[in-house]
């Protein structure tokens, strides 16, 4: 819900590694404005999962499928899926969600962040469990992201205003969002 308040009036928004589709399906029930949602995962189980909620402003995309289409949107939308990814994978992901923005459309980002220190201990250490030993989603390593590095990485693409919320306050995690515009 913290990532509501952030959100634009917008009429298309992409969410890649939509997994199951909840963050959808609370856009679709909370944002009668936005005209479609596009869900996207390489999760083919957790797509099948997403797909039996049947929304009509809802569409999902496996990872080939949309790579295969040019579609440009006002958001797209990376939420606890970017630590998964190698720093060349984020770059390359970074610079994809850049040239499918609608200019003035935004990328939000709703991560992990390495401070406070304690309660980065904590996230590392769930997500070590899920991801390693659970197997709930897919990950080689952890990278995790820091301020400096959000900043320097998106402006270099062509962001132009870059700004970090933290959203972790009351909670365990040190959740941050990071909203850059084209």
């Amino acid at each position: 819900d913290k990532i509501l308040y952030f959100l634009p009036s917008i009429k298309t928004l992409i969410d890649i590694g939509c997994g199951s589709g909840l963050w959808l399906n609370l856009l679709e029930l909370k944002r009668d404005n936005i005209d479609l949602l596009i869900g996207v995962d390489i999760d083919e189980e957790k797509l099948k999962l997403a797909r039996s909620s049947k929304n009509k402003r809802i569409k999902y995309l496996n990872l080939k499928e949309y790579n295969s289409q040019k579609i440009s949107t006002d958001c797209i939308t990376l939420i606890d899926v970017v630590y998964l990814l190698s720093k060349d994978e984020q770059m390359k992901l970074f610079q994809d969600c850049f040239q499918r923005l609608n200019d003035g459309g935004a990328l939000f980002i709703k991560d992990v962040i390495t401070v406070p220190y304690w309660k980065f201990l904590i996230v590392s250490f769930q997500e070590f469990i899920a991801v390693k030993m659970l197997h709930i989603t897919y990950g080689e390593e952890f990278f995790w992201l820091t301020r400096d590095y959000l900043i320097d990485t998106l402006s270099h693409i062509g962001f132009k205003e870059i700004r970090i919320e933290r959203i972790d306050r009351w909670y365990p995690y040190p959740h941050f969002l990071c909203i850059a515009k084209k």
